[in-house]
């Protein structure tokens, strides 16, 4: 910390970590911003006044299975893998990298080491004097450290903060990581991570039905609704042959979204042509850009301009922003230039163009 010119930190450590941050959390309280601890232990094995303690039966057990030399090494021993990270356990490419991990971390001389020094700490004498906000996580079903031993540490530190989260893994990162990083997060920083908008890029299409009242009082309300089942089942076919997708029904036409401009594009032709067989006249609208969901609508200034651009077309126009002409450039399709429009509710004029076809 003196080196990165650090006075005060928010102190994070994990299993096996938990001990020297505590002594650290302990010794230097001045230097101790605050203290996240996850599936902590103050002291791991068992003793007469520590009876939720790991039996030292299951201590030799493990150590048993961290020496390769041992007879009781294979079916007898227990896995590191599955004691500490039973969810992953099962998944070969995890197991490749806990391998790679465990012999580069250390030796088995030095695990063995290590192990005997976490058999027998025993720094539950320090919880009392530990006074920086402490926020204790603990996995209900984590086999060693049990879930005991975290609520022993949170009730020992004064203004503990204990949360059982789901899961049985020991190391955190595998499991629920996402909720236990929200908890930390809420803890050191005062609030959780709340995700962006969902903003992708889209090309969106407005149809709009010209004079649909009229039709509908001069065909009668049986015909019209014949009418209205034949242009709706065009409106399914096309997005489904060219890849749009289905936003809403305005009444009088529909909004919806493509990958691909050229695509919106050859839609909405066939929509006009497909409707003029039908005896409607439809008018419609396109423009790319930044699209936010909502649900199963979506909103922004992108949709707010081609809904603008549909509402500017004459009967059987399809019209396009020049973000979109701009797109589509060597596709074949062609246009013709509609000039600087003025659209209401938009900053500034814009380039329309009227696609002829493809």
């Amino acid at each position: 910390m003196d080196a990165a010119g650090s006075n005060r930190a928010a102190v994070l450590a994990a299993s096996g970590w938990t001990l020297p941050a505590f002594l650290f959390a302990a010794e230097h309280p001045e230097r101790t911003e605050s203290l996240v601890v996850v599936n902590a232990s103050a002291r791991f094995v068992e003793a007469d006044d520590y009876p939720i303690g790991i039996p030292m039966a299951l201590m030799e057990e493990f150590r048993a299975g961290l020496d390769p030399d041992s007879e009781s090494k294979g079916a007898e021993g227990l896995s590191d893998l599955r004691l500490f990270a039973p969810s992953a356990a099962d998944d070969p490419e995890f197991q490749r990298w806990w391998s790679r991990a465990s012999m580069r971390g250390a030796t088995p001389a030095v695990s063995a080491v290590l192990s005997e020094q976490s058999a027998t700490a025993d720094y539950r004498y320090l919880l009392p004097r530990i006074t920086a906000p402490t926020l204790v996580l603990h996995r209900r079903d984590a086999i060693a450290p049990t879930v005991e031993h975290g609520r022993y540490v949170a009730e020992r530190i004064a203004g503990a903060r204990f949360v059982a989260l789901p899961g049985n893994d020991v190391v955190p990162f595998p499991g629920d990581l996402d909720g236990l990083v929200d908890h930390i997060q809420e803890f050191i920083t005062g609030e959780r991570y709340q995700p962006g908008p969902d903003r992708v890029l889209a090309t969106i299409l407005f149809t709009d039905m010209v004079d649909s009242t009229s039709m509908a009082r001069r065909l009668g309300d049986r015909r019209w609704t014949q009418v209205l089942f034949d242009y709706n089942e065009l409106v399914r076919r096309q997005l489904s042959r060219f890849g749009g997708t289905f936003v809403k029904d305005t009444g009088d036409g529909v909004v919806a979204t493509f990958d691909a401009p050229s695509r919106a594009i050859r839609c909405a032709l066939a929509l006009r042509d497909g409707a003029t067989r039908l005896a409607i006249h439809v008018r419609s609208g396109l423009h790319a850009g930044e699209i936010e969901r909502s649900g199963d609508d979506i909103r922004g200034i992108a949709v707010h301009l081609a809904a603008r651009i549909a509402s500017s077309a004459a009967v059987g126009e399809v019209l396009v922003s020049d973000v979109v002409a701009d797109l589509v450039e060597g596709a074949g399709i062609e246009f013709e230039d509609r000039g600087l429009r003025e659209l209401k509710g938009i900053s500034r004029p814009r380039q329309i163009w009227c696609a002829l076809g493809a």
